[in-house]
């Protein structure tokens, strides 16, 4: 058996009971007591408003559409794996948060250990209500040091609502956030200030590089000539103001270690300090 896709209301009339027996015949009646089983269907959406960065604090945004009601007291578990704060746990009311409706929802915990984001129930909230909740950045939850994948399925949406349940799923849209986390490296093959150098550039994106996608490494203070342009391995090299850019020539799969070497023919110039 399988509960239907938009789950079922709290003693909803969906269900009934009946029996042919020769003592007693009962035409089909409604149960009277028939648990709630919850859905968010596809409608969980999670993003990382303002300056998302790897590794540093940044804004939630969670948004989702319940099939049941909300009634105060009831619990939304967000689960947030890799993601980490100063402090282990907290719980105070001083965290606040935006919801639309306005009032909705409020934070209740946040546990490092557990990786789990909490939001209490304040007001009551109809069934298909689309609901937006916001925590920012001063919360102090920081994003994993490698990053968060499109649609990662290890995080997760779960409630307590008795009108209707949700057990850990998925969210179905879950925004990305790239990261190198510490495999950056840069060298150069002249050690003299004012001087044309080949720029050695290794690194490890976490995230998938598509063709469609750009990598830009700044170079404050070098004179780089800008119009020199090559392939060069898996990536196209162009120089560009203030550094050069990197475009994928096919697919690169994460985690796959990259070694470049721009050479000394595209002119990029050491500064003059050093």
């Amino acid at each position: 058996l399988v509960v239907p896709a938009d789950g079922l209301r709290l003693n909803e009339n969906l269900v009934s009971i009946s029996t042919n027996a020769s003592l007693g015949p009962i035409l089909g009646t409604s149960m009277t007591n028939i648990q709630g089983v919850g859905t968010f269907l596809q409608s969980p959406q999670l993003s990382f408003p303002g300056r998302a960065v790897a590794a540093e604090p940044t804004d939630i945004r969670l948004v989702f559409e319940g099939r049941m009601a909300f009634v105060p007291g009831d619990i939304i578990t967000l689960r947030l794996p890799g993601f980490t704060s100063d402090r282990l746990s907290f719980n105070d009311s001083q965290y606040a948060n935006s919801t639309l409706p306005i009032g909705a929802f409020a934070f209740q915990s946040w546990s490092s250990v557990l990786k789990e984001l909490v939001f209490e129930c304040h007001r009551p909230t109809p069934p298909d209500t689309t609901v937006e909740i916001t925590v920012g950045s001063s919360v102090g939850i920081r994003l994993p040091q490698a990053g968060v994948q499109r649609n990662q399925q290890d995080i997760t949406i779960a409630t307590n609502t008795l009108q209707g349940p949700v057990l850990s799923i998925r969210i179905h849209q879950v925004d990305p956030v790239g990261s190198f986390m510490q495999s950056t490296r840069v060298s150069f093959s002249v050690s003299k200030a004012n001087a044309v150098s080949a720029i050695i550039l290794r690194f490890v994106a976490q995230m998938t590089l598509n063709v469609t996608d750009r990598v830009f490494v700044s170079l404050g203070g070098f004179t780089v000539p800008l119009g020199q342009n090559m392939s060069i391995g898996l990536l196209h090299v162009t120089n560009e103001a203030g550094g050069f850019s990197l475009r994928p020539l096919e697919s690169i799969a994460a985690g796959r270690e990259l070694s470049i070497t721009v050479p000394t023919s595209f002119g990029i110039i050491v500064p003059a300090s050093g």
